[in-house]
């Protein structure tokens, strides 16, 4: 199987980390702002680029410290991948465990998707302690 996997800490309490990954509003202002997003489990949100790149995500888990979704339906490559947000409790906030795993095989483009997906967590990290994300850094 193969994985992205990135560790990193953001200095900001977990419900709030873990809100700003679950909602609408908390996506929107770190991954993109073009989303259709109720958070539900069994739902499908469908999150857009200004490029025209889309995921569409079913949301498998959101509990306290975990959030799952399946890729259904983008770019050929994450058709069937998952993607996990686990948090935890640290002495300077919450610590993110974040996977992106199920790809068949890897290619440069996983691995392009891991230097895209540190962005995007970098934004997150942003958001979270400053209340100032950049949605979409890099695909336009």
């Amino acid at each position: 199987m193969k994985e992205i996997y990135h560790c990193f800490d953001i200095q900001s309490a977990q419900d709030k980390v873990f809100k700003t990954i679950a909602e609408k509003d908390g996506l929107a202002g770190w991954w993109t702002k073009n989303l259709d997003h109720t958070g539900e489990v069994g739902t499908v949100s469908t999150f857009r680029f200004e490029s025209g790149v889309f995921s569409s995500m079913k949301i498998i888990k959101t509990e306290p410290g975990l959030i799952e979704w399946l890729c259904l339906d983008g770019h050929e490559q994450w058709k069937g991948t998952h993607i996990t947000f686990e948090l935890h409790n640290n002495d300077t906030g919450t610590e993110v465990r974040f996977s992106h795993f199920g790809f068949r095989e890897q290619t440069p483009y996983v691995g392009s998707c891991s230097f895209m997906w540190a962005a995007y967590l970098s934004s997150l990290q942003q958001f979270c302690e400053t209340g100032q994300g950049n949605p979409n850094p890099g695909i336009k």
